[in-house]
């Protein structure tokens, strides 16, 4: 009876080894194909030449105030120039748990206490004039035990005057 349980045991273990592996191999294959891997941070580098800075404009008192600003993973590695008191909204969306960064929270900081759409990282205010970035690091969801062994990058240079 102790032989047969330590049998199928065994059995479970080899079955449940197997299924891990095959995870990983199929998680491998797909980020060999899509471009995940790659060696050192995953984090783009800065804006080629003759990529446009995206600029945004604060309405004078009295006009009627325009759409948020509203910064996506397509403005990764570009540059923001904003006005001191000017927001943005950050969405990098829910495809990822995104842990963002503001290097120099004087100059930009994330307002507090502000609802946000679904997907998105928060409201973030111009304080100071400077120049500062503002980098996150998204983790793919992990629903099972195998999680995906890659990360996602973004970073963008915030110049505020």
């Amino acid at each position: 009876m102790v032989d047969k349980q330590r049998t199928q045991a065994a059995r479970q273990r080899h079955q449940t080894s197997w299924l891990v592996v095959a995870g990983l191999a199929v998680t491998l294959a797909l980020l060999v194909v899509n471009g995940c891997v790659g060696a050192g941070s995953s984090i783009a580098p800065g804006p080629t030449p003759g990529t446009p800075a995206t600029t945004a404009t604060v309405p004078s008192p009295g006009q009627p105030t325009a759409s948020p600003l509203v910064v996506t993973a397509a403005d990764n590695g570009t540059s923001l120039h904003l006005a001191i008191g000017q927001e943005f909204l950050l969405n990098l969306g829910s495809a990822a748990d995104w842990v963002v960064t503001v290097a120099d929270q004087r100059i930009v900081q994330r307002i507090g206490g502000v609802l946000v759409v679904r997907g998105a990282q928060g409201m973030y205010e111009a304080r100071t004039a400077g120049t500062t970035s503002l980098s996150a690091v998204g983790s793919p969801p992990c629903p099972t035990d195998v999680c995906p062994l890659y990360r996602l990058g973004f970073r963008i240079t915030i110049t505020v005057s």
